[in-house]
């Protein structure tokens, strides 16, 4: 008769020696990190991608923030032919009080 398979504990994967090795499937190696130059690149062009089609839509007027341009107000009556329109020519000044501590 043949002895039975040793029962492995949590611990014991080392104490287990060629036994245990076998049983676990290879690992596969790892794949080296991306360059520090390859990941700037690629973090910078897609900013400019995501900041030109930003661009594009404020430029189309289609900016969610910005919402609708305002409408320029329309003159209830028109004026009359030969009459020239009024400039308002009043200057507003304003100081703010010198406080002294």
């Amino acid at each position: 008769m043949s002895q039975p398979p040793p029962v492995m504990s949590a611990g014991s994967s080392a104490a287990a020696g060629p036994a245990a090795a076998a049983t676990t499937p290879p690992r596969s190696p790892r794949r080296p990190l991306p360059s520090p130059l390859a990941v700037i690149t690629a973090t910078l062009g897609l900013f400019f991608v995501v900041l030109t089609l930003l661009a594009v839509q404020v430029r189309l007027g289609r900016d969610p923030a910005l919402g609708p341009g305002l409408v320029a107000p329309t003159t209830s009556q028109p004026l009359v032919a030969g009459a020239k329109a009024q400039q308002a020519t009043k200057l507003v000044t304003r100081t703010s009080p010198v406080v002294v501590p």
